[in-house]
């Protein structure tokens, strides 16, 4: 190979590694300017503590007297990339029949977020399993 190939080779080779490495290199300043979440929640939305986690709910009920009722109440869930406000026009209309909560999901809407690693035990907050036990111990948390 050409001695001006071998040097062109190598000087690209080390300026892709400058690109793909450079960045990971470069600290990353703590964020500054953010809210709470109890500060961005809607006026009917709440806060509680459960399964060691934060989570946010909206718990509605807007029955009338002699309108048909739920015997139960009803949690809804809310699907991926989405969070309460995804129920926003539809959990009014189904509180007038009994109690509706809907609530945040760890990681998503205003729930905590707890980092890798902080968590005890081998169960990820984030997997399925663990939102069964969150959605349990919510529904403990609020006497259901």
């Amino acid at each position: 190979m050409p001695f001006r190939l071998k040097v062109t080779v190598s000087l690209l080779l080390a300026l892709l590694l400058l690109v793909l490495i450079g960045p990971l290199l470069v600290p990353v300043p703590a964020l500054t300017g953010t809210h709470d979440p109890a500060e961005l929640a809607g006026e009917d939305s709440s806060f509680i503590e459960a399964d060691g986690i934060s989570i946010h709910f909206v718990d509605q009920d807007l029955r009338e007297p002699l309108s048909p009722q739920l015997s139960e109440p009803l949690v809804l869930l809310h699907g991926y990339l989405f969070n309460t406000r995804s129920w926003q026009h539809v959990q009014p209309s189904l509180a007038q029949t009994g109690r509706v909560i809907s609530f945040d999901r760890t990681g998503f809407g205003l729930s905590g977020r707890p980092a890798a690693g902080s968590w005890s035990g081998d169960v990820s907050p984030y997997s399925p399993e663990a939102h069964t036990s969150q959605t349990i111990a919510l529904l403990d948390e609020l006497g259901i």
